[in-house]
């Protein structure tokens, strides 16, 4: 095109580079698989495979770790309330409470 309207030396000066990525033909079923291997065979990430998941969002990461945290804190509070419970059954028997 610049040899065609007579300007070759603003196009040698343009600095282009490309890159080739080469289509591997996966469905979705093969993909999700492979990240799923690879985390349990400890290759990558937990963190990694959520950014990488097909059907994850950009934050998924941090949707997973406030997931277990909130399920942390209920099984703490669960816990402690079924601890709860029990003394308070030992203390109507009149049984010893030191556990």
């Amino acid at each position: 095109y610049g040899l065609e309207i007579s300007k070759m030396a603003e196009y040698e000066s343009l600095d282009v580079r490309g890159e080739i990525v080469p289509y591997v033909h996966q469905n979705l079923a093969e993909e999700v698989t492979m990240i799923s291997q690879s985390v349990l065979a400890g290759v990558l990430s937990v963190r990694t495979a959520a950014e990488k998941h097909p059907l994850g969002s950009n934050n998924e990461f941090e949707k997973i770790r406030k997931e277990s945290k909130e399920k942390a804190d209920a099984e703490a509070e669960v816990k402690a309330k079924e601890n709860s419970n029990n003394i308070a059954k030992q203390i109507v028997a009149g049984g010893d409470i030191t556990e």
